[in-house]
């Protein structure tokens, strides 16, 4: 079985980094491989009814009349509607495979198709009565009777539809798009074939052609049905989860409702230019031109929705993964692709602007009213295949509210008075209208363009519809230092969190913690499953180095710091580069870059330990910048910083780094009090470390700490054999044997008692 083209992320940590040219080639190709198939699958849905109005056609005047506006009143009325509530799918269905909830997207589809079967009900019930509603408007009475009659054949394609649709985007959303074009491909076979022999073989004329888009439609919802149930790719995500269901079916309306609008909206405009175009002087032409140039944006319209179906596919799946910036990448994919096919098509179509009018008509006046319309037709095709890709986007990421909004303020209060303004008042007629077309087109995509850039990523990724809306309206307590105002948790993270221009390179810590008995120095990077350590150095690894006493004070703090620079240094292979302070002065240093690579960069974390100066975590901090590695700081907590003067005073401070204040506080307390000093420093007294040769003590071990600074395991005693391990197994005479000797050895012992006894007496 066909395996999903997306790859599923599981880092789930949102990335620092706005995007790369490696990252953007691959998700390129992502949405390239779905966008392929996906207008191929538009292309060939659009194709039904199409196929059957030229069929249709064929049996005269009145019955292609009548089918052509039975078409247009179902589009607006019905199909438009299941496609806009489809929307809602793209959101749910995505974000949570991309959160990798894939009991989710079986229940979303099932609460779908149930939800859209009442709605059928309701617009079947209209289609019934159609032929007495359009004569009520003023339609021609035959006209209106074949219209009817068509309408009513089409109930079944509409039920139909409301289980083909879903299951298209739940197959889409997880990147099954081979089956969804197979599928597709031999649907459209299948409907020439049933078209052609319920209209000319069976004679049923336009009803035929209105049953064969009913019988198609069934038969392309049971064979991806049975894709669905039967296949191992849809194994995990083919659940149905009865508890979830209700709470589903809200969801779907939620996200629906503004998908419904955004769609109809736009559609229902296109109707309204038709009807428009016939109250203008010469109606057949102004209606004729502008029915072509509808033709023609659908056309196109079909390509672009392929490619705004596969962004909105990605961009659900990577906001459900929690990953904000690959979706961002993502949208500069889909409008990379868009930029291609819009100026490739809008070339073509100025090139073959004097020609592509004979495709629909034999008129010299048609033909030159195309060709004198088309530039205009060419700024629709790019300012639709942008909002196209944009309204994607909305639909990935749940904005339908926004974008149902903005279709009502740039298309029926910006585009529509635009239109109707130029070409009633100013006479440019047909091209007034499209020009309304055009300028409501140039201010939606201007305020989607806006939302989509002003939007803030981070944020959407944390607000996932798979959760229900009990959810957010559960009360939760905040972190109680965050209600008292002592913790700021935002700068918190925003202080160990690598800036977004920094290439996702991490941001290290140099972190320092004291136990009663051990010193421990960490670099490490923050990750949300948790601190990811570089290298890290202990105090008690000093010993191995020569230091065997004292391993909690000043100068092993700094002795701790230095091996931990050295260490890190050695595994970026930067050491011979930046050695560092290789002599402890106790004056402030810090490293200089070289020509070849920057110093290694680290920022102090000190954690809950008091900065007072002369801190032991100042100590560890000076070895590692004497080590080579580069750590913003100040001089005025290091040991001998004088407060009154604010300068440091580099002889105390390097008093402090080889041990010199514990060399003097020996000499005090043996001079003082010598009982004292023999308990106090009895480790020293056993090690043979005296306050004389304590700072050539540390100098030793700084050099051996330079010398080798990788880490060295120590070696663990072999484990002493227990006595009961594998005893053997005594027979009955070796244990009858074993209890007599006890016994006449315990008999000998307590007779030998005797004797002594007797002795004395």
């Amino acid at each position: 079985m066909e395996e999903p083209f997306l790859i599923r992320e599981e880092q789930l940590v949102p990335s620092t980094r706005t995007w790369h040219r490696g990252q953007f080639t691959v998700e390129l190709k992502k949405v390239c491989r779905l966008a392929a198939p996906m207008a191929t699958v538009t292309s060939a849905q659009y194709l039904l009814p199409v196929i059957s109005v030229m069929v249709a056609g064929h049996n005269g005047e009145l019955q292609l009349s009548g089918v052509a506006l039975a078409t247009s009143f179902t589009n607006v009325s019905g199909f438009s509607i299941m496609y806009g509530l489809a929307g809602a799918l793209e959101t749910l269905c995505g974000q949570a495979y991309g959160a990798k909830q894939y009991e989710k997207l079986g229940t979303y589809t099932y609460s779908a198709i149930a939800s859209n079967i009442p709605i059928c009900f309701l617009i079947s019930t209209l289609w019934i009565y159609m032929d007495k509603l359009l004569v009520s408007l003023g339609q021609d009475p035959d006209i209106s009777r074949v219209a009817g009659s068509y309408a009513f054949w089409l109930i079944p394609a509409l039920f139909g539809q409301a289980i083909v649709i879903p299951l298209t985007r739940f197959l889409l959303t997880q990147g099954l798009v081979l089956p969804l074009l197979y599928c597709a491909v031999t649907t459209l076979m299948f409907h020439i074939s049933v078209c052609w022999i319920l209209v000319f073989k069976f004679g049923l004329g336009s009803n035929g052609a209105a049953l064969s888009i009913s019988v198609s439609f069934w038969f392309y919802a049971v064979i991806l049905a049975c894709y669905v149930r039967f296949s191992t790719s849809c194994e995990m995500t083919r659940t149905f989860v009865s508890d979830d269901f209700v709470s589903c079916v809200k969801q779907f309306f939620h996200y629906g409702v503004p998908s419904a609008a955004m769609l109809c909206l736009e559609w229902w405009l296109f109707e309204l230019l038709i009807l428009s175009s016939g109250l203008l002087p010469n109606p057949k032409l102004e209606t004729s031109v502008l029915s072509i140039c509808l033709t023609t944006e659908t056309l196109h319209y079909v390509i672009s929705n392929g490619v705004a179906a596969a962004v909105s596919t990605r961009v659900a799946n990577n906001l459900g993964a929690g990953s904000p910036q690959v979706a961002r990448v993502s949208i500069l994919a889909g409008l990379c692709l868009w930029l291609i096919e819009s100026v490739f098509f809008s070339t073509l179509l100025f090139i073959c602007r004097n020609i592509i009018g004979y495709a629909f008509s034999n008129s010299k006046e048609v033909v030159d009213y195309v060709a004198d319309i088309s530039p205009l037709l060419c700024l629709s095709f790019i300012l639709d295949g942008f909002t196209a890709v944009l309204n994607g986007v909305a639909r990935g990421s749940g904005w339908q509210h926004i974008g149902a909004w903005n279709n009502v303020v740039s298309y029926y209060l910006v585009g529509a008075p635009v239109g109707l303004y130029l070409a009633f008042s100013h006479g440019f007629n047909g091209k007034g209208l499209w020009c309304g077309v055009v300028v409501g087109s140039a201010v939606q995509a201007t305020i989607l363009a806006i939302v989509t850039t002003s939007m803030d990523w981070k944020k959407q990724v944390f607000v996932k519809p798979s959760k229900s809306n009990a959810y957010f309206k559960r009360y939760q307590v905040k972190f109680r230092r965050r209600r008292d105002g002592k913790t700021d948790y935002r700068a918190r993270i925003r202080l160990i969190n690598q800036d977004k221009n920094k290439y996702n390179t991490p941001k290290y810590r140099f972190v320092v913690r004291f136990t009663n008995k051990d010193i421990v120095a960490q670099i490490v990077s923050a990750s949300i499953a948790g601190d990811i350590v570089k290298a890290s150095a202990y105090a008690h690894e000093l010993p191995q180095y020569g230091l065997t006493v004292g391993l909690t004070n000043y100068a092993a703090a700094y002795c701790t710091g230095l091996l931990l620079a050295r260490r890190v240094l050695k595994m970026l292979e930067m050491d011979e580069e930046y050695e560092g302070n290789l002599e402890a002065t106790g004056e402030d240093f810090s490293v200089e870059p070289t020509e070849s690579r920057r110093p290694f960069r680290a920022l102090l974390d000190v954690g809950l330990i008091r900065t007072t100066t002369g801190n032991r975590v100042f100590g560890a901090l000076k070895g590692a910048l004497d080590g080579g590695l580069d750590i913003p700081h100040s001089d005025k907590r290091f040991a001998g910083f004088n407060k009154e003067n604010k300068q440091l005073d580099a002889e105390i401070h390097r008093n402090y780094i080889y041990g010199g204040h514990v060399s003097n506080y020996m000499k005090m307390l043996n001079e003082d009090e010598p009982e004292k000093f023999q308990t106090h420093f009895s480790q020293y007294l056993k090690k043979g470390v005296d306050a004389e040769t304590m700072e050539e003590l540390y100098k030793k071990v700084h050099a051996a700490i330079r010398a080798d600074p990788n880490p060295k395991k120590t070696a663990k005693p072999a484990p002493k054999a227990h006595k009961r391990y594998n005893l053997k197994k005594l027979t009955y005479e070796e244990r009858k044997n074993k209890l007599i000797e006890r016994v006449k050895a315990l008999n000998g012992a307590a007779g030998g008692d005797d004797d002594d006894e007797d002795d004395e007496e």
